[in-house]
């Protein structure tokens, strides 16, 4: 075998293993919360955990994304950059953390839950101190595996000892801090023994404005991409109910835990995918389509395996009470999604690494901007299903774009 097949084998192995085993403990946490605290309480952390989601993606202000792409073009990078983009991550922990208190008490539908926001946006500090993208980007992919799994088996543990009843739901956020704070404070031991030469904790306030020039923009595609990931369970809560938002997330949550194999996939093969200048275009592209193939092959199996089995996967997972007609249908339209996000591997990261940010912004922003007016529309009218269907649609147009650019701008 190929010494850099072999190397991207090994990768994907090691965040496959890591990130099924990781998230086989978050998916049967989600479980676990969907049973013990019900379909309201548990649409409230639902929600509250969607705001989380941008929370996260602002904290970290696509620098993960540069980090990775810079230190895999030259590793002698992260000895630049981790004090900078760490200072940075923090600054805006901290901001946004701040400021999510008086922002609940603002807007009405979200001043009984001040508490639980605060809980939850605490998760931002040591989400900011993570460090998987450094591992990634030098390609010892064992240790970002490694933060996942530790930290979705500290939290399922958590949980299963300290929640019991709808009435423990703030302790959901607790536990995830702890965990987060754990695996975090793990990796950073890790680097530091593994990596001496390349720790050090430099901070350049000089360099802040060019690495946020770039990284605005990534921060800006990502909060797109996050429209369309997570605007449909919060457009449920305000136009639907809270029972509506638990049964949408449980079924979504199931198909977003199919995707670890794609991201495993893309992970292993994105230092290959960054160092297109270095590589004749002949080789590169041979390499392109291999992950591709590879990529669309493991979707159709996994598409067909939910379409004929959704029955029994809602049952076996989150029970009777999950289990309907129109939850298999639910079911059956969101997987559609995933094997989209299969066909679409790596043309969008494509634009990333070629340098072509605001390319990628405009992508994903006309993907979120069909999935917002879809919702919009759709949401109020069909429930959850148009949610499901609004999603299946953004992908679509997200995957359509993202090819023809690479077809028009990328491939010589």
């Amino acid at each position: 075998m190929h010494r850099e097949t072999r190397k991207i084998f090994e990768n994907f192995s090691w965040m496959l293993l890591g990130q099924v085993a990781g998230r086989v403990f978050g998916f049967f946490a989600i479980i676990f919360l969907a049973r013990r605290l019900g379909k309201s309480a548990y649409g409230m952390w639902a929600f509250a955990f969607a705001l989380l989601s941008y929370g996260m993606l602002l904290t970290d202000f696509g620098l993960s994304t540069y980090g990775l792409i810079e230190v895999s073009k030259d590793r002698k990078a992260l000895k630049t950059l981790l004090g900078d983009i760490l200072s940075i991550r923090l600054v805006i922990a901290f901001f946004l953390l701040i400021i999510i208190v008086p922002f609940s008490r603002i807007v009405p539908k979200l001043s009984s839950m001040s508490g639980l926001l605060f809980l939850t946006f605490l998760n931002l500090i040591p989400f900011a101190l993570s460090l998987d993208w450094a591992f990634r980007a030098l390609e010892d992919m064992k240790f970002a595996a490694l933060w996942t799994f530790i930290f979705n088996l500290l939290f399922f543990l958590l949980i299963i000892f300290v929640v019991r009843s709808p009435s423990d739901i703030l302790k959901v956020p607790s536990s995830r801090f702890f965990s987060l704070l754990i695996a975090s404070g793990l990796l950073i031991y890790f680097l530091w023994k593994r990596y001496p030469e390349l720790f050090a904790f430099n901070v350049n306030f000089s360099r802040w404005p060019a690495i946020m020039k770039v990284s605005v923009v990534l921060t800006a595609s990502f909060v797109m991409i996050k429209i369309y990931y997570n605007i449909d369970v919060l457009m449920l809560g305000f136009y639907r109910t809270m029972k509506e938002v638990g049964v949408y997330s449980a079924i979504y949550n199931f198909v977003l835990a199919l995707s670890v194999v794609r991201f495993s996939l893309l992970y292993a093969v994105q230092p290959t995918l960054s160092r297109i200048e270095q590589i004749p275009w002949k080789d590169y592209s041979k390499k392109l389509w291999k992950f591709e193939t590879v990529s669309i092959a493991i979707g159709v199996l996994l598409y067909l395996f939910v379409f004929v089995l959704a029955g029994p996967i809602i049952k076996i997972f989150y029970g009777g009470k999950y289990t309907s007609p129109e939850t298999i249908k639910l079911l059956r339209i969101l997987i559609n999604a995933n094997l989209i996000m299969f066909i679409n591997l790596v043309f969008p990261s494509l634009l990333i690494i070629v340098k072509r940010e605001m390319l990628y912004f405009w992508v994903t922003t006309a993907g979120a901007t069909t999935n917002f007016l879809l919702n919009l529309y759709l949401i109020p009218r069909f429930g959850y299903f148009g949610a499901a269907y609004t999603t299946v649609l953004s992908e679509f147009v997200v995957f359509l774009l993202s090819f023809v650019l690479y077809y028009r701008l990328i491939r010589p």
